[in-house]
């Protein structure tokens, strides 16, 4: 996919339930091996796929205007994701787990076709590749955790979806 305010930027977003490797793949982030250079989100903390657009939006942002916080766009994203300034909090919160059991991924600048893409995670990823919809990351939101990463309280919960893209595009301004 290739985004409006980004026409240079290739950008794949995939989803898959059931994840039975997320440890073993938590171990290759953790060892920064470079065939994992994607972002391994949680699912259960993502709602909308605006949600994730308005992430990576802000990550190459902030990578054209060198104000990355992060050593890659792709921490990056899960940075953007969080309301807070602190990355290890935004790790914590919105970073694909050892427990996860559903992930969405993320590839920026990706050289390769979205097909090529999915074959080549299909081989990182144990788990069933689901539409990136809002119906499917519906099924797979934990409303516990996602209530407490952005503070959400029972007048917001009508119309999440405008306190959640507030919460990034205003993240580090007060």
């Amino acid at each position: 996919m290739i985004l409006p305010l980004f026409p240079e930027t290739q950008v794949h977003v995939f989803v898959y339930e059931n994840v039975s490797n997320c440890a073993a793949i938590h171990e290759q982030l953790i060892s920064q091996n470079p065939i994992y250079d994607y972002a391994f989100l949680d699912a259960a903390t993502i709602l909308y796929k605006k949600q994730v657009y308005s992430a990576i939006i802000r990550a190459l942002e902030d990578r054209r205007d060198e104000q990355m916080k992060t050593k890659t766009i792709h921490s990056e994203v899960i940075l953007s994701l969080s309301p807070k300034t602190e990355i290890s909090s935004a790790f914590r919160q919105f970073s694909m787990t050892k427990k996860s059991k559903n992930i969405v991924v993320v590839k920026i600048d990706s050289k390769l076709t979205e097909e090529e893409e999915f074959e080549r995670l299909d081989k990182l990823v144990e788990g069933n590749r689901v539409e990136f919809s809002d119906e499917e990351l519906q099924k797979l939101i934990d409303f516990k955790v996602l209530k407490k990463n952005y503070k959400l309280d029972p007048s917001t919960l009508e119309n999440p979806l405008a306190s959640i893209l507030s919460s990034i595009a205003l993240r580090g301004y007060s």
